[in-house]
Order: C-alpha cells, then structure tokens, then sequence
C-alpha cells in the first residue's frame, strides 16, 4: 500500500496519527489532493535521520518490519511516499483507520488534527 505520509522532526515524542489534507496542483486544499499521515519524530533532520526515525516509526504503527517499509520519494523532503508490505492490504488500510485517516474516517475540517489537546491544570481553572 502506498501512503503519504509527512514528517514533522524535532518533536518531543514520536508518535504517528492524525493528518494533513493535501492540495493537487492548481487547486486548494480540500479541493480532493487527499490526506497525509502525520508523523512526529524526536530525531533531527539531519542526514536522513528523522527519516530512519520515520520509517522505524511507520512500522512498528503497521505492526511490520521495518525492512517492509519502503522509501519511494522524498528523500530530503518532509512530505514523503512510502510503500508498506508485509500483511495483506485491507488489513494495512484497517490500521491506517485505527490511526485517524482515511476513507472510514474523514477529516472534521481542513488541517485538523485528530489527536485532542489535553488542558493542563492552568488551563482548567482561573488563578
């Protein structure tokens, strides 16, 4: 199964879920360009790193090896396309809706995140 997927380097922990609704050439976003699976790292983009960080990521969200996990495009890019194998499609795009994206789960606006933030306690009450 191919999937765009985007990296976000850096963050505080890896974890991978949630989605960007992509733009085709030429139109806006939402104008049908689909959904990429959000990816947070805790590796930096340097040297591929972020990347391997992905990809290891990818896996072990699919439930794969990682040599399952394939690179097609987007080497030094935050958008890339990857091709995952190993366990048969229709349970590859079940995970994918386990993890908040695709055609089982649509998008409640554009750019949300299916992830919710969690109040903190100087959030919840006034001082």
């Amino acid at each position: 199964m191919r999937l765009t997927i985007k990296v976000r380097p850096g963050s505080a922990r890896t974890s991978v879920g949630g989605f960007q609704e992509l733009a085709t050439a030429g139109e806006p976003v939402g104008a049908g360009g689909g959904l990429a699976l959000i990816v947070h790292v805790t590796a930096p983009a340097v040297d591929g790193r972020a990347t391997e960080a992905a990809l290891r990521a990818l896996a072990t969200a699919f439930g794969v090896r990682r040599r399952e996990v394939v690179l097609v495009t987007g080497a030094t890019n935050r958008m890339k396309i990857v091709e995952i194998g190993g366990l048969p499609e229709p349970e590859l795009r079940g995970r994918l809706a386990e993890l908040g994206v695709g055609p089982d789960r649509p998008p409640d606006r554009p750019g949300a995140s299916v992830r919710t933030r969690t109040r903190s306690r100087k959030d919840q009450s006034p001082r």
